[in-house]
């Protein structure tokens, strides 16, 4: 059964795809307007929002010793000798420093914090506007209008000239990866391996600004690419290797800092420092034990760590591979010694998680509820050439909200470091809308527009403006808490019925399936 085609389905609206060209072309629209109205607002303005970052003075000494030397990655000494950038700012991400570099040389200009702003703002508008295409090519036409509308217009993790703002750019590119993926493995065009080497380009970009970020992309695309992949006796060795090929060709993303460091010190005759060119898991995960009151006496600052590995180890190099041994060693230590705390200590931070996620723990219970039964779906009836609507889609956006969530969990569990997941969650409710609606599933429809519109208003730039503020944040939560039980109840409910319904219908052995595209009309499978 593919639902899209069903004659009794009811047609969604701007379902054609001359109108999902047209509605492209507004969202591009509505990112070129909110773009162009933050340039306004920071050349009125003395910006220094990026100042607190403290990454950013490194970002900015790189840039003056590219404009003096037309190297990259480095940073000048006073003798005028070059210092890998690793040695001042080590286990950084490396885009922006790669960015200003390429200004420096190429300009001569000097460059400011008022230029990071404009990259910010220049980047975060092309992760949306690729995002926006790629759902075009899915045929989420009306969604890929709403989404930049909702995020901007409503306030929804609103374009921000500073790190924020660029960090939404990051996971756009991120789940655009995920659309294009999906578009490769349900369609037999000539172009996927473009289609495919984009999208791992895009991750790698994604990790480059922002390594956590990418990470969960590359994990979230081989979790697509692993459900997509045919176990079916016919072709299994080719399908397998197909998908290890592409699994591996994603993983590879994780290095894409290597190259750049690599022919640096070709050029430029630099050493081998030592140091690692991506972040510190291991580290992360020791300080993340002193983000919240603790009893080992551990802090979130990187110095707590580096102290405990000095105690034991004086002349370790911090960021290399060494020290990252020892500190992970120190955090499974503290695992084998008092694991009843360890557990303890992160099911109490793991509200806090929640609140500074904006989720309420009815709807944390769905999505993992939603993650499971999706991906069994489409598990189940790929095969057979019927088609749920968007179940890997729903899937593995529903895996990179947990990976986001796990990375507050494990590290530290401010709003900073989970920014990006308003994206994520506002466009999970609109993929599922859409589902429901597909389906003529009228309650779970209003119930998903419902948690729209309080996920709206329980944006903090909107609580501040209730004359009961109190009054409002109770009942909006509770309202959450509510909605997430009755999406719970309806989930079991219409998806036992689902699952009743695409048992009893035989494969169709004949024809290619609708891929839910533009290419192929107007549908969504």
């Amino acid at each position: 059964m593919n639902y899209s085609s069903n004659p009794n389905s009811p047609p969604f609206l701007f379902s054609d795809k001359r109108w999902g060209f047209i509605l492209a072309l507004l969202s591009m629209g509505v990112i070129l307007i909110v773009i162009g109205n933050q340039f306004r607002l920071i050349r009125h303005i003395e910006f220094n929002a990026s100042n607190y970052y403290q990454r950013v003075g490194n970002w900015l000494l790189s840039a003056d010793c590219s404009s003096k030397t037309n190297t990259f990655l480095t940073v000048c000494a006073e003798d005028g000798s070059l210092i890998p950038i690793e040695k001042v700012a080590d286990s950084d991400d490396i885009g922006h420093t790669l960015i200003v570099n390429a200004l420096a040389m190429t300009s001569k200009k000097k460059i400011t914090t008022y230029t990071l702003a404009k990259i910010n703002l220049i980047f975060t508008g092309f992760g949306l506007s690729v995002l926006v295409w790629s759902m075009y090519l899915n045929g989420l036409f009306f969604i890929s209008f709403l989404l930049p509308s909702l995020l901007f217009l409503l306030g929804i993790n609103q374009v921000t000239p500073d790190k924020g703002g660029c960090f939404i750019g990051a996971y756009a590119l991120v789940i655009a990866s995920l659309f294009l993926i999906r578009f490769i493995r349900r369609s037999d065009n000539k172009g996927n391996i473009f289609l495919f080497l984009l999208s791992c380009l895009l991750n790698g970009i994604a990790f480059l600004m922002r390594q956590p970020i990418g990470l969960i992309g590359i994990l979230s695309s081989c979790w697509l690419l692993s459900i997509h992949t045919n176990f079916t006796r016919k072709h299994i060795f080719r399908n397998l290797s197909l998908s290890a090929l592409m699994m591996g060709g994603m993983i590879l993303m994780n290095y894409s800092p290597y190259p750049f460091f690599i022919l640096r010190n070709k050029l430029f005759n630099l050493s081998e420092t030592g140091f690692t060119f991506v972040h510190g898991i291991s580290h992360n995960l020791y300080i993340g034990l002193g983000s919240e009151p603790n009893p080992w006496g551990i802090e979130w600052d990187d110095k707590n760590a580096i102290e405990t590995v000095r105690k034991k180890y004086p002349n370790v190099t911090v960021s290399s591979h060494q020290y990252f041994r020892i500190i992970f060693n120190e955090y499974m230590s503290i695992w084998r010694s008092s694991s009843l705390e360890v557990a303890r200590y992160y099911f109490k931070k793991t509200k806090r998680v929640a609140e500074s996620a904006n989720i309420s723990s009815t709807e944390l219970l769905f999505f993992a509820l939603i993650a499971f039964f999706s991906t069994i779906m489409f598990l189940q009836f790929k095969d057979k050439r019927l088609s749920p609507p968007h179940c890997d889609s729903i899937s593995a956006i529903a895996i990179s909200i947990f990976l986001f969530l796990l990375q507050g969990l494990l590290a530290h569990p401010s709003r900073e470091f989970l920014y990006p997941s308003g994206l994520a969650l506002i466009l999970f409710y609109l993929l599922l809308a859409r589902v429901s609606y597909d389906l003529k599933r009228k309650t779970a429809f209003i119930t998903l527009l419902c948690m729209i519109i309080l996920f709206i208003l329980s944006q903090r730039w909107i609580r501040p403006f209730s004359a009961w503020v109190g009054y409002f944040n109770f009942y909006s939560d509770f309202a959450r808490e509510l909605g997430g039980l009755l999406l719970i109840i309806l989930l079991l409910k219409h998806g036992r019925e689902e699952w009743v319904k695409l048992k009893k219908i035989e494969p169709r052995r004949l024809g290619k399936p609708n891929h839910g595209s533009c290419l192929h009309g107007s549908t969504l499978n």
